[in-house]
């Protein structure tokens, strides 16, 4: 597997340069024998919210404050969420978002650890804004009603 971006230009390339290769919102690369999904662009504070099928990845680029950016999750349009062509599967729980630069064992930086059912994951993204309040960069998971899970 390759990579354009190399820490290392003597080496093979690895996980962490094909996510340095990342330059859209999201993207899935190979890891292992899975897949690992990268959220692109610059590093930025992020939470998972549970939803009854799925749940949402909510990077904040800027606003007020955190209570302000939680309660304007709720403002997003259901149907704002654009189809990102990507499809995730979860084989078991809890996940864990953390930094490319680190490795599974070695913490760095805070991790989040959540939980998501078992199945096919359709990825849809948003970008929320409120005009010079409050920017967010959404990452929809929603189980994929062909596949919940339980086939």
């Amino acid at each position: 597997m390759e990579a354009e971006f190399r820490w290392r230009s003597d080496g093979p390339a690895t996980d962490y340069d094909r996510a340095c290769d990342v330059e859209d919102y999201i993207a899935l690369i190979d890891v292992g024998a899975g897949k690992g999904m990268v959220l692109g662009g610059e590093e930025l504070d992020a939470t998972w919210v549970p939803l009854f099928d799925g749940g949402l990845l909510v990077r904040w680029v800027y606003g007020e404050s955190d209570e302000e950016s939680l309660t304007a999750i709720d403002r997003i349009p259901k149907d704002f969420f654009e189809d990102s062509d990507l499809s995730f599967s979860v084989g078991e729980s809890p996940l864990v978002l953390f930094a490319a630069c680190e490795s599974g064992s070695d913490q760095i930086y805070p991790r989040i650890e959540f939980q998501i059912a078992p199945g096919c994951y359709q990825i849809l993204t948003s970008r929320y804004e409120e005009i010079d309040r409050i920017s967010l960069i959404c990452h929809r998971l929603k189980l994929n009603p062909v596949d919940d899970g339980r086939s």
